[in-house]
């Protein structure tokens, strides 16, 4: 049995150190199936729940959303109040300019425009930082993006972005979405290919689709995807 282990082993290392050299994409993870939740409020409850390991491992967690996602800021404080009540507490909480969060959130003057202006702007400390951006500054999708500057210079972020999806053969069929050919689409279109991924798994579940739902997704290592439902009812 410990070859089989051992074979299994190599098996993940080399797929993970391929998809870094050469940008293959790992397969999405599920994290969370759809799961049935009274709000977005409860759903960041859970998600936190689920990556809460994670969340507490790292100094900086970067956030976005979809802004059509209505009251959307109800998931993240939510997710912070996951995080409180758990003893992994955000000191700083930061957002830019025209970004509506909470009021809780310190607002980035519009000139820290850059890596390293934001650097220089927020001292660099042991707190915890919880970072509300556009989403297509937060995802891992965008190799230009903020987090990946992050990365680049050995900083261990987790991005974490909330999305939708459908609930059904119908719904999705009338949405006009063309995914033949993703790596030219823009990274909104990208993540909305990956919503018709989510919603084409749970078609032989066929969730109520007068309920609300969350599902949260990896794709990677440090990238994550909280998929919201909200019901018809």
């Amino acid at each position: 049995m410990k070859w089989v282990f051992t074979a299994a082993t190599a098996v993940i290392v080399l797929t993970l150190f391929f998809a870094f050299k050469f940008g293959m994409k790992p397969r999405p993870q599920p994290l969370i199936n759809p799961t049935e939740v009274k709000n977005l409020k409860e759903a960041g409850v859970l998600v936190y729940r689920r990556l809460r390991q994670d969340v507490r491992s790292v100094p900086t967690l970067a956030a976005g959303s979809l802004p059509m996602i209505p009251d959307y800021q109800n998931f993240w404080q939510g997710f912070i109040l996951g995080a409180q009540n758990d003893g992994a507490k955000f000191h700083k909480i930061l957002t830019i300019p025209g970004m509506s969060l909470f009021q809780e959130a310190s607002i980035i003057p519009t000139e820290v425009t850059s890596l390293e202006a934001f650097q220089n702007w927020v001292p660099q400390t042991n707190e915890k930082t919880f970072l509300y951006l556009p989403t297509t500054e937060v995802t891992h999708i965008n190799k230009n993006g903020l987090i990946k500057s992050f990365e680049s210079r050995k900083q261990r972020t987790y991005a974490i972005t909330l999305h939708k999806f459908f609930a059904s053969k119908k719904q999705l069929s009338q949405q006009s979405l063309s995914c033949e050919d993703i790596n030219s689409a823009s990274m909104l279109q990208q993540l909305d290919c990956l919503a018709e991924q989510v919603t084409r798994s749970q078609f032989r579940k066929k969730l109520d689709t007068n309920k609300n739902y969350i599902a949260l997704y990896r794709y990677g290592i440090a990238d994550y995807v909280a998929f919201w439902y909200q019901g018809s009812h």
